[in-house]
């Protein structure tokens, strides 16, 4: 799908920046319509990421490793826990504070997110010989601890 407000030109179309975002947005936009087979919507696979690796959570933990505000944080965890995914236990200390967890449905579709993300790394990587995925995962390392190192 092309957008007709921007028609970018043919030496664009080649940058790496051009190629990157063409491809990511492409490899979110299948990985969003595997995951909504799933009852997932985009983003909230983030937050169920980060508890699965992290543990529980205060909602302003989550929105800091997340880089979002607090405010969608708070819609994001109301959905999920909605769904039952997750669940928010009171401070024993402090009533105000909560912290989030996984529910047990909540680590069953953590399962089915990452078989989600093998579906989309296998279609996505398939024309690439067992060489060049190696390469392309050592290059994207690269870039990206260059990035973090504040240099881009």
């Amino acid at each position: 799908m092309s957008n007709r407000y921007y028609i970018p030109d043919e030496e664009a179309t080649g940058s790496i920046v051009f190629l990157i975002n063409e491809i990511s947005r492409k490899v979110r936009n299948e990985t969003a319509a595997e995951l909504r087979r799933h009852n997932l919507y985009p983003g909230q696979e983030n937050l169920l990421g980060l508890l699965a690796a992290e543990g529980a959570l205060t909602p302003s933990a989550i929105a800091t490793s997340l880089g979002v505000r607090p405010p969608t944080i708070t819609k994001t965890i109301s959905r999920l826990e909605g769904q039952g995914f997750v669940e928010k236990t009171s401070s024993n200390t402090d009533r105000r504070q909560v912290t989030i967890s996984l529910t047990k449905q909540g680590e069953k579709v953590i399962k089915a997110m990452n078989k989600v993300t093998r579906k989309v790394e296998k279609s996505t990587v398939t024309a690439l010989k067992k060489k060049e995925r190696k390469q392309l995962i050592e290059t994207l390392h690269t870039l990206r601890d260059h990035l973090d190192a504040g240099n881009g």
